[in-house]
């Protein structure tokens, strides 16, 4: 159980803490002990019991505050008056509990008279104030609880560094829509850019899709709630970039984009970054919702890109979980498959080559399952990588706009294409042991599947896609 030693009683700093809250998890609203009246500066006196509570459209999160008048037994406890101990957090994301601790932990000992040593876990070492920061970067990076704190009060032997956002390890999901993410070029002035337009964003989604009924609830200057349809999109401007070892890699999966050195350098250079991300559980919304929401968040993407643009701050577009990277340039085509009333599926599908040799390429899909509750993939087909590529996006099109209606041993474009039903053949890492469903896409004559799993990066590469879209207004 985590514990907190005070020399004396303190006060939490409810307003500090529900903005941390906040910002590192947008998705919940975040109400900080039952007397927090919602100012920034609110604090509330550590005694008896306080409630953390976040609310969203799921089970809350609740993290109860024990605030005991008196010293903690134990005979290697370091010296203290008063102790606070924080309840394991009701939710079953690990991540996210350990998050909200840490961050409650850092809140409570960072303040003017505030904890002066604390504990993670029962069986891990007393740590200071001064090593709470560099803790709860460690878990917003990825890191457990019990790991990050299981150092004694000694500095941190990790090197200062800048805070990775916690989606920048945010993996491909099988049933949720992957984090979006505008990159911020810095600007003359330095700092973030001036804050979106809340109404002005939520009039053009309005206007752009009258049936969704959005709605924006504000919830600080630089970040807001989205509601409409069945689900929420979180919005999120973080004064942090994306780690150089993240960027490294998604230019290394997109070799004509890093070949472009003054777009590469540009990328490289942004200062902050703008995310959106959903808590919809698109296993339970079904194909046409998910498909829904995820336009919704593309265009939203669009809409916010489109006013850094004209501002001069917008380096490119990302997919964190799948190491996909987009150049401004992109979004004109990005906009016209909205305007087409389709989804622009290289925001939220990956597509790894196996092996691209003319006459047996191989590929598999990532990011498809939500939308349909399958993966693609085709192994040793006849013809060129870009010829495949081509004829797999058609495929995905057709997917997105009907949804899964392909049966097994069905056929598309006249015959050329043949659709089976199977587990996937390629190793994914992030579905653990469970095996995936497959459509597997026999193209011409049937050819041999391989014999054992092929691996598959662990973030996929993005699928290039031929065309030009294109939309007023955008």
């Amino acid at each position: 159980m985590p514990t907190i030693l005070f020399h004396r009683a303190g006060v939490m700093p409810a307003g500090r803490l529900r903005a941390m809250l906040a910002d590192a998890l947008p998705l919940y609203r975040w109400i900080c002990g039952e007397n927090d009246d919602g100012t920034s500066g609110h604090t509330i006196p550590l005694r008896g019991h306080h409630l953390i509570c976040g609310r969203g459209d799921g089970a809350p999160l609740f993290v109860e505050l024990r605030c005991i008048d008196a010293p903690m037994a134990g005979e290697t406890v370091p010296p203290h008056s008063v102790h606070v101990t924080l309840s394991p957090p009701t939710t079953d994301n690990r991540a996210e509990g350990d998050l909200v601790i840490a961050l409650i932990a850092q809140a409570l000992m960072s303040q003017d008279g505030g904890g002066i040593w604390c504990r993670l876990a029962s069986d891990g070492g007393w740590l200071a104030g001064v090593s709470m920061e560099e803790i709860t970067r460690r878990i917003a990076a990825g890191d457990t609880l019990e790991r990050a704190g299981a150092e004694s009060h000694r500095p941190s032997p990790v090197a200062p560094r800048t805070i990775a956002p916690a989606f920048h390890n945010e993996r491909p999901s099988i049933d949720r829509l992957p984090t979006l993410a505008v990159l911020i070029a810095p600007g003359d002035s330095g700092g973030l850019p001036p804050p979106p337009d809340w109404a002005d964003l939520e009039h053009d989604l309005h206007s752009h899709d009258p049936a969704g009924n959005w709605r924006i609830d504000p919830r600080d200057s630089h970040s807001a709630l989205l509601t409409g349809r069945p689900g929420r999109i979180g919005i999120a401007m973080r004064a942090s970039a994306m780690p150089a070892d993240w960027l490294a890699l998604a230019l290394g999966r997109n070799p004509r984009l890093a070949e472009d050195t003054e777009t590469a350098a540009e990328l490289r250079a942004h200062s902050a970054c703008l995310t959106l991300s959903c808590d919809l559980d698109t296993s339970a919304a079904g194909p046409d919702d998910t498909r829904q929401i995820a336009k919704a968040m593309a265009l939203t993407l669009l809409l916010l890109a489109r006013d850094l643009h004209v501002a001069g701050r917008l380096a490119g577009l990302a997919n964190p979980a799948h190491a996909m990277l987009f150049a401004p340039e992109q979004l004109p085509p990005f906009a016209q498959a909205l305007e087409a009333g389709e989804l622009p599926a290289p925001l939220f599908i990956a597509t790894a080559f196996h092996a691209t040799m003319p006459g047996s390429v191989s590929l598999s899909t990532t990011g498809l399952m939500p939308f349909t509750g399958f993966e693609v993939e085709a192994w040793n087909a006849p013809g060129d990588a870009d010829a495949i590529g081509e004829r797999l996006g058609s495929v995905l099109r057709h997917l997105l706009r009907q949804g899964p209606v392909l049966r097994h041993g069905d056929t598309l474009g006249g015959g050329a294409i043949r659709a089976l039903h199977g587990s996937s053949r390629a190793e994914r890492p992030y579905a653990g042991d469970k095996p995936l469903p497959a459509l597997w896409l026999e193209f011409g004559e049937a050819r041999p599947y391989p014999s054992r799993p092929v691996a598959v990066p662990a973030m996929a590469a993005p699928l290039r896609r031929p065309g030009g879209f294109g939309r007023k207004g955008l």
